[in-house]
């Protein structure tokens, strides 16, 4: 069992890196190392590396040339994109401007029909409710005038007085 994990402590990545530095063949990563064409820049991090490669270059030279080609085409690239971005993004503003006030409207007063309004039927309902509240209290009045006949009787009968 130790042998199976002294080899795993062999070939971890990091002893790997170091057996290369010890050797004299560091970097370990040669793709990374060896200076590649430049691309088509994408970013503004890639403008910027590449400005500071064409100040570095003789203007004669056809990497300069190369090099002033790309970014020609990733200034175009970009531009093209902020173009499509402010398109996107005024289509976006003007959907939403007309989705706001139908917002707004919809949790105010939705037309259920040609005629009336949620917000008038909650006004009905609102009167209906008070209308019967008013005709159950009717009703109870004479029930009720009776009790405190009642009450007044009692009241006299044990000597206390009745606060109206």
């Amino acid at each position: 069992m130790s042998g199976c994990t002294n080899q795993f402590a062999i070939f971890k990545s990091s002893t790997i890196k170091l057996g290369y530095r010890l050797t004299g063949l560091w970097p370990y990563n040669p793709i990374g190392s060896i200076p590649a064409d430049v691309s088509t820049p994408t970013t503004t991090s890639r403008f910027r590396r590449i400005e500071k490669k064409l100040d570095q270059l003789d203007s004669n030279s056809s990497e300069f040339q190369s090099t002033l080609q790309k970014l020609m085409k990733g200034s175009q690239i970009q531009a093209h994109l902020a173009s499509e971005l402010r398109r996107e993004l005024s289509a976006t503003t003007h959907a939403q401007s007309i989705r706001e006030p139908r917002r707004h409207t919809s949790g105010k007063s939705v037309r259920l029909s040609g005629i009336i309004s949620s917000e008038e039927v909650y006004q009905m309902k609102r009167q209906e409710k008070k209308l019967d509240d008013l005709e159950a209290l009717h009703r109870l009045r004479p029930q009720w005038k009776k009790v405190m006949k009642e009450l007044k009787k009692r009241c006299i009968q044990r000597g206390r007085r009745l606060r109206r």
